[in-house]
């Protein structure tokens, strides 16, 4: 177990380096040696990974698959801080495959996500589910929030101010806990 969590660790690195095909190879051998180990956590993080790669390559089908079965393993397990990466991952994907009018869908996993990242008082969690509430919400305009119950929720504010909000709350948390990849992210998605 310990050498595949190793490898889980450097593996991310290719990810971070917007080397994801090379990412993609190695989350497979990640995920064979947890499936051969029959380790569920290690399953779920390796189709938590591998769902994030096809998502930033645009392979929707296949993120979307992935994520799915880390849902599954996650649940399975009872592992909180997996389902929090998963629920913010199928937001972003919800977002990225079907456009705005999922917007509801995408928020909804968002929110899961958050309560969950509550229930476990994980800071770095919690700025993850602020840095995806921001992403999901940067593009839209107050127009397209009709029916979604979310404008009234904002008081007026703009759907802009309000996605600031969230990306200025991970960058205090993602400097705070210093974790650069993080807070590199957070910068370049409020820019």
């Amino acid at each position: 177990i310990r050498r595949q969590r190793q490898m889980c660790i450097r593996d991310s690195v290719y990810f971070y380096k917007g080397e994801y095909n090379k990412g993609i190879e190695l989350f497979q051998k990640y995920l064979k040696i947890s499936e051969e180990i029959r380790d569920k956590r290690g399953i779920g993080m390796a189709n938590i990974y591998l769902g994030v790669l096809f998502l930033e390559i645009g392979e929707f089908e296949k993120a979307k698959n992935f994520l799915s079965s880390a849902e599954k393993f996650f649940k399975e397990i009872g592992e909180k801080s997996g389902l929090v990466y998963v629920f913010t991952s199928i937001a972003e994907l919800k977002i990225k495959i079907k456009g705005r009018e999922f917007v509801k869908e995408a928020l909804y996993y968002v929110d899961e996500a958050l309560r969950l990242a509550q229930e476990l008082d994980s800071k770095q969690w919690i700025g993850l589910c602020y840095l995806t509430y921001g992403k999901v919400l940067k593009d839209l305009k107050v127009d397209e929030l009709e029916g979604f119950g979310v404008k009234e929720f904002w008081k007026g504010e703009s759907v802009l101010s309000v996605a600031e909000g969230y990306f200025k709350q991970a960058i205090t948390i993602f400097e705070e806990l210093k974790q650069p990849f993080e807070l590199a992210k957070a910068y370049y998605y409020y820019g």
